[in-house]
């Protein structure tokens, strides 16, 4: 339960972040959330899009192909995977 609500502040956090287009600390902030609350689909989304606002594409790349098994119908990503 912890986990969770740091996982859910740091993830409102990161969303705080990007829409100040501050990428590398929403990155900081979802990577330290998907450690609390892993294979969470929402975080791992996010991640993914900054990653590749931040260039990091083979880390992207490897993030998206494991969410990609999880859930396979997600569409959000699967247009991130598209460019790489």
């Amino acid at each position: 339960m912890q986990s969770e609500i740091i996982a859910k502040n740091l993830f409102n956090a990161a969303l705080e972040d990007i829409k100040n287009n501050s990428y590398n600390e929403a990155e900081i902030k979802l990577k330290q959330a998907n450690l609390k609350l892993p294979n969470k689909q929402s975080i791992i989304q996010n991640l993914s899009s900054v990653l590749l606002k931040n260039k990091k594409y083979n880390e992207a790349n490897t993030i998206l192909e494991e969410a990609i098994k999880n859930f396979p119908k997600d569409a959000d990503l699967l247009l991130n995977k598209s460019p790489l």
